[in-house]
Order: C-alpha cells, then structure tokens, then sequence
C-alpha cells in the first residue's frame, strides 16, 4: 500500500531525553550522599549531651570498681598472713612499706609487705636478718587512703591480739561509699561498706 504523499517524509516529533553528563551525575551523587553542616551540628549536639549524662556515671563506676578491687586485694592478703600463721606455726606481719623492703613509716596506700616473725627481734618490725619476706603489695592506684591503728601480727593459730578495722576511701570527690576491713580477735576478716568517709 502506497504511503499518501501528504504523509511522505512526514514523522511524529520523539523527546530526546537529555543526557547528564559525568559532572552533573557526581554531584548528585555528592549531595545524595553528603550531610548539611546544620545536620553535623545537631548530631554534635546531641553526642554531647549523652557524653555529659553518661560521663559522670562512667567515673564512679570506675571508682567503684576500685573500691572493690583494692579492697579484695586487702582482704587478700589478711588472709594469706593468717594462713601462714597457721602453716608454719609462727608470727606473720603485716606492715605498711612503700619500699618493699622494710616497714615504713607511711600511709598504708602507699603499699605493704607481709613477713614471717623470725625467733629474735621486735614483733610488728621486719628485719631482714631473722624475717622471712612473703608478699608485697604496691602502692594503691587513684587517690585512695587506707587507714589502720599499727601493724598486724598473725599468732601461730592464727588469732590477734587487737581487733582493728582498716578504712579504704575513694578520696576523688565522688559518692561512691568507701569500705571498711574489720579484723575480728579470731583473725578473720571481712569487707563492709562503710560511710564514714569525709
């Protein structure tokens, strides 16, 4: 069939679409994928707020958890001087040192050594000569105070002549309750919380 010739030559108009070029694609793709500063600066915003909630909270659970843990390394070692009593049938000691060799006069933070009494020389004091050196302990870590009236001496079945009770306190401003280590005259010790630090 013969196309009319009023028709000849003659087609219906097609929309090209128009092509993006490589520039134009990759920054659509920039800003699809890209914040605003104003969204940075509410993010920001918002991170801040959660880290001054949570910050504080942070601190005392770390000053709690050393609360605890140098209050078992405490009871720790109480418990090692009277187990030693009783295993070799002599005085163990306990003493602050911050030297790890001798008693010192010093805070009790600042570390203490375990000895066995030896047969001759001063009870409470560790002479090299006559003592047998058995643990020490260093210094606390933070801005603990462990407190105590004298050293501690272990009988050979395993009871003391005075009752004491050593205070451990957190000393960094914080609520967090501090502990107390009461030796009983039977030689045992435990771990309390106590609120009698300022």
């Amino acid at each position: 069939m013969k196309t009319p010739a009023h028709m000849r030559g003659s087609h219906p108009a097609v929309r090209v679409p128009e092509v993006a070029t490589s520039r134009h694609r990759f920054e659509c793709a920039r800003r699809a994928a890209g914040f605003t500063l104003i969204e940075v600066m509410i993010v920001v915003a918002i991170l801040a707020i959660f880290a001054g909630i949570a910050a504080p909270n942070f601190r005392e659970l770390i000053t709690q958890n050393r609360m605890t843990s140098q209050a078992n390394d405490l009871l720790a070692a109480l418990q090692f001087a009277r187990s030693e009593a009783i295993t070799r049938g002599r005085r163990v000691s306990i003493c602050p040192s911050n030297s790890g060799t001798a008693c010192t006069n010093s805070a009790w933070q600042g570390g203490w050594i375990v000895f066995a009494e030896g047969l001759t020389g001063t009870i409470g004091t560790y002479e090299s000569a006559g003592d047998t050196l058995l643990r020490v302990q260093q210094a606390l870590q933070g801005t603990s105070t462990l407190t105590v009236g004298g050293n501690i001496t272990f009988q050979p079945n395993g009871t003391v002549e005075t009752a004491r009770t050593f205070t451990l306190c957190p000393n960094d401003g914080s609520s967090v309750i501090g502990r107390s280590i009461p030796i009983t005259l039977s030689g045992r010790a435990r771990v309390d919380k106590t609120g009698s630090c300022t």
